[in-house]
């Protein structure tokens, strides 16, 4: 029976899945009719290999689907089934969850599971002000009920007091704490997170290997990188490449560097900002240094995430800043690579990025809402994930077991277990989204060399300054 010490826990939750699965199945196909009667439990468990509390456990789930109902000393009865496809759920996410999390996937095996639950597909857009907007009016206009979100979507609804539009989850202990925290305010989670990633430095194996540069580890600083670059650029010949790339304009970048100065934006005794002559700016001429270091990097202030994977894959850079979600690029790639944690500066400090799920407390799905997020942190999705991504589950026992891949994963990849304490989020700078957001666009023309520092740096200074844009739960 299931409680063999042999059998693994993952197998006899696979066979009560299985059971479930084919029970659903016969329910609604008429193989069971409504008004019949199942088997007993007992024949049930002889049926499926499977103990009566397992079964019982089984029975218990279709009872809280509405497809059986239990009458005492009598046995279990087969209820008429609302429709397959009955309750429609919109469900809205982006074009790079596909790739990220097997979204597709995940739809297919929930609508497998529940029948009688039609998943509705609601495109929404990449940039974070965008979504924000067009996710309220899907909401009021009833039209989401279920949606993906990340830190930074989930912040411009923390900032515009639109936490109530959102319906809350209990805490789940299978999911590494430090992903739920940015997600709980006052104790509610409102986001159920399902994947995630740190920033990396990726390099070419091979690269390396014909330089004779030893492989990137924690103890290189940004001047490491910079001197390996070097070494890496190749700009005579046939071979025309550099030594490091990254997408300067794009927020999950730059704030590295900002975090790794070990500063945040708080202002003085005399309510002052002072950013001019810390650690903050420090960290930004390092970056602009870089970017405009003609030997190592090349000249594109390019906004799209996927050009640093796409010069990669070309051989055109030896390493790029990235993170597990873009390394899902790279599964079918032929270049020989691998991973390691980002230089320092100040501070050994990257970003940690999530990606969850959110639900609309107005829906009038809200069941069905419910179960389709909590089925993303399920083992069976979890564990999906796992095998079929780069990206890291959010269940702290299915990320750090043995992926089963059919496609190449880095050597290193398990190396977000050992660089938890490095995991920085963009709150612990103290700043509001939507400064952030300003202080990019400011970025931009500082970045491309429109703007001298000490320009810069007051401008960024009087900004905040005047709009007293520091986020208030950090001040």
């Amino acid at each position: 029976m299931d409680n063999l010490p042999n059998k693994s826990r993952k197998y006899f939750h696979n066979r009560l899945e299985d059971f479930l699965s084919i029970l659903r199945e016969d329910i609604f196909t008429g193989q069971y009719k409504p008004g019949s009667y199942l088997p007993s439990e007992l024949e049930l468990g002889s049926q499926y290999s499977l103990s009566k509390n397992s079964i019982r456990k089984g029975l218990d789930q279709l009872v809280a689907e509405g497809l059986i109902e239990k009458i005492p000393r009598v046995g279990t009865r087969v209820l008429q089934p609302q429709g397959a496809g009955s309750v429609t759920l919109r469900f809205g996410y982006h074009s790079t969850n596909i790739s990220e999390a097997k979204i597709l996937e995940m739809i297919d095996a929930f609508q497998q599971h529940y029948p009688y639950i039609k998943i509705q597909s609601v495109s929404l857009p990449y940039d974070s002000k965008e979504y924000h907007h067009t996710v309220l009016e899907y909401i009021d206009n009833d039209m989401l009920d279920v949606m993906t979100m990340n830190v930074v979507n989930f912040n411009y609804f923390r900032e515009n007091n639109q936490l109530h539009r959102l319906d809350t989850f209990e805490s789940s202990s299978s999911i590494y704490p430090f992903l739920l925290q940015p997600y709980t305010i006052e104790d509610n989670l409102y986001v159920l997170p399902f994947i995630f990633s740190p920033v990396v430095l990726c390099y070419n194996l091979k690269h390396f290997q014909e330089c004779g540069i030893p492989e990137p580890d924690s103890s290189w600083s940004w001047r490491t990188l910079i001197e390996a670059a070097k070494r890496l650029t190749i700009r005579e010949g046939k071979q025309h490449r550099y030594g490091f790339y990254f997408t300067p304009l794009a927020l999950n970048r730059w704030v590295v560097f900002l975090l790794q100065s070990g500063d945040n934006f708080k202002k003085d005794d005399q309510g002052k900002l002072q950013i001019c002559r810390s650690n903050l700016m420090e960290n930004l001429e390092l970056c602009y240094n870089i970017i405009h270091n003609e030997g190592i990097f090349p000249h594109i202030l390019a906004e799209n995430l996927t050009d640093a994977e796409t010069l990669f894959q070309l051989e055109k850079v030896s390493m790029i800043m990235t993170t597990y979600f873009q390394l899902n690029q790279l599964q079918d790639t032929s270049v020989s690579y691998d991973i390691a944690p980002l230089p320092y500066s100040h501070q050994s400090r990257t970003l940690l990025l999530s990606i969850g799920m959110a639900m609309n407390k107005a829906s009038k799905s809200s069941e069905a809402a419910r179960k389709f997020a909590e089925f993303s942190i399920s083992y069976d999705r979890q564990a999906y994930i796992r095998d079929h991504t780069l990206s890291i589950p959010t269940v702290k026992q299915v990320a750090e077991q043995r992926a089963e891949s059919v496609f190449h994963r880095p050597f290193r990849f398990n190396m977000h277990k050992e660089i938890t304490s490095t995991y920085a989020h963009y709150t612990d700078l103290g700043l509001s989204q939507h400064t952030l957001n300003l202080l990019g666009a400011e970025l931009k023309l500082y970045f491309s060399g429109l703007e001298a520092p000490d320009v810069f740096c007051q401008k960024i200074e009087d900004l905040i300054d005047q709009a007293n844009l520091i986020d208030v739960t950090h001040e």
